[in-house]
């Protein structure tokens, strides 16, 4: 598994590190210092937790499988304020940036609920392929036996197409019955979670669109953002 979360350094110390290798100017320097600190106001206590348990935060009921792998998802926040150039980048900078903040969550989860997380997502995709390998084997075989000529352009590329809409109407429609069914038995959100839930209410939101099952990347370790907090 990853190295212990107590070996890990915290941001403050990561950022110092980052800020020196770069060589900024020490304004640059303050004023990314100040972005963060305000950026740690924002950050509920319990943040860390999320990627120091040995038990999945996704699984719904008890026994909690063991961590196996740690969810990852980019949150932002439109704290501190911050300034872009407007339209065309041209002018100064006066037009309030949507983001302020930007921090990764690493997120415990067991070998189950990553498995059934990952599966919502392929499902529509495997369905969707599955289909229209269907459709072209089955518009060859019509072809092949004449009941279909080729020379008609139209119909058989008209198949084709029609074949692979129809996977990708039933890939979306088995996504949404396979999370129905799973998600009786693991988190499919992350603002589902209770601290990611209260984040979310203190203006916390995805990058990606927020919709009823999350996407997720997942990696073997808590990666080299570091804790938050000091122990």
């Amino acid at each position: 598994m990853s190295k212990d979360n107590k070996t890990l350094l915290t941001h403050d110390q990561v950022l110092e590190e980052t800020l020196k290798k770069a060589r900024y100017q020490d304004a640059d320097v303050e004023e990314n210092r100040k972005a963060w600190e305000t950026t740690k106001t924002l950050i509920p206590k319990e943040f860390d937790k999320l990627n120091s348990s040995e038990k999945c935060y996704f699984c719904i009921h008890e026994p909690k499988g063991e961590t196996a792998a740690y969810a990852n998802v980019i949150l932002a926040h439109e704290e501190p304020l911050s300034l872009k150039r407007g339209l065309l980048g041209l002018g100064k900078k006066n037009v309030r940036s949507r983001i302020g903040s930007l921090i990764p969550a690493y997120i415990a989860t067991c070998k189950r609920c990553k498995r059934v997380l990952r599966m919502i997502e392929l499902i529509k995709w495997i369905v969707t392929v599955g289909i229209s390998l269907i459709t072209f084997a089955v518009l060859s075989l019509l072809i092949g036996n004449g009941i279909i000529e080729e020379s008609r352009l139209i119909m058989p590329y008209a198949i084709a197409l029609a074949g692979v809409i129809l996977g990708y109407v039933l890939g979306k429609i088995s996504s949404t019955v396979y999370s129905k069914e799973k998600s009786k038995e693991v988190h499919l959100n992350v603002f589902d979670l209770d601290i990611l839930k209260e984040m979310k209410k203190g203006g916390w939101f995805l990058l990606q669109d927020d919709k009823a099952s999350t996407s997720l990347n997942f990696a073997k370790s808590q990666g080299d953002f570091g804790r938050i907090f000091e122990k």
